[in-house]
């Protein structure tokens, strides 16, 4: 009798157990649509990517289905593609449009000119002496064409030159070539990459020439 008892107590307590604590936890089903999906009818859904999340099959599955534009998160920055004077490196950028152009996902280009990621033949020549305010532009012609022209029939867009072509008045950076043209007393003057003097933002409005474009 005690052992029938016993018995009964065990079935009745199991039976009180979740259905997940009696036979493992629930597989729950990949889903087979995303946020771009969700959000189609609005706004595209974009992602940055480097060349290995475009052929890890994991996060190339999760690439498709939540996103329905791409940006390359480093591979097409000046120093990447043009490490020394036309000298460049495009596998890890073609990579990526590839990827793009294969599942016909529009590529939106990164920065073609910025402060970091730049390499120093750009700016300076091979004994650290800045380049002429005339050679520097040539050398940025130069490769933002070279960017351009190979991504032509993939990219849907490109970000304007930035800050390069927001300074002196959103980042007062460095640059002598700015510093004389404005005679803006510059090396004293610390700043955050996010466009703020210390001290408070500047009041003048912002210089036209951030809207230069090179043709």
């Amino acid at each position: 009798m005690k052992k029938l008892l016993l018995t009964a107590l065990s079935a009745l307590a199991i039976g009180l157990l979740p259905a997940g604590a009696q036979w493992g936890p629930r597989e729950i089903p990949e889903p087979t649509d995303g946020l771009k999906d969700a959000y189609k009818d609005y706004f595209k859904i974009g992602v940055a990517v480097n060349n290995h999340n475009v052929v890890n099959p994991r996060e190339v599955t999760i690439v498709l289905r939540e996103f329905n534009s791409i940006t390359a998160e480093n591979a097409m920055k000046p120093e990447p593609t043009e490490p020394q004077k036309g000298v460049f490196r495009w596998e890890d950028a073609n990579r990526i449009a590839d990827f793009c152009r294969a599942h016909k996902i529009p590529l939106r280009g990164h920065t073609l000119m910025w402060h970091s990621q730049i390499a120093p033949w750009m700016y300076q020549d091979k004994d650290g002496n800045l380049l002429s305010k005339e050679e520097f532009y040539a050398n940025m012609k130069h490769h933002i064409q070279a960017v351009v022209n190979r991504y032509k029939d993939i990219v849907s867009s490109n970000p304007r030159i930035t800050p390069a072509s927001q300074t002196p008045y959103t980042c007062p950076m460095k640059s002598p070539y700015l510093r004389q043209r404005h005679q803006t007393p510059a090396p004293h003057m610390s700043h955050t990459c996010a466009g703020r003097w210390r001290g408070g933002r500047p009041s003048r409005p912002p210089h036209p020439e951030r809207r230069t474009v090179f043709k």
